[in-house]
């Protein structure tokens, strides 16, 4: 997921899609079975929206951990250069 906002643009409309369906399913001239099978698919889809969503989380946090992790490798790999009182092969 990249970082110029549009994992919220994602979210806002998988929210509005699911908020609008049932919306929609709620006031739709129905019987009550009807209804509520209707609403149990829904319920079902944003279901598994919002996994999908939880898994994209995921990969995106462990994507900005490992990043995180290469970046301060490499600062402190430049620190450690950098030192030139960092004597541990004279020791």
């Amino acid at each position: 997921m990249s970082t110029n906002g549009s994992g919220g643009f994602l979210i806002g409309l998988i929210c509005g899609g699911a908020i609008g369906g049932v919306l929609g399913v709620l006031f739709a001239p129905r019987a009550g079975a009807a209804t509520r099978r209707l609403l149990a698919r829904s319920a079902d889809g944003a279901r598994l929206q919002a996994m999908d969503l939880y898994d994209q989380a995921v990969e995106a946090v462990d994507d900005a951990t490992d990043a995180g992790v290469k970046a301060f490798d490499k600062a402190a790999g430049v620190a450690r250069n950098a030192n030139p009182r960092d004597s541990r092969a004279d020791a």
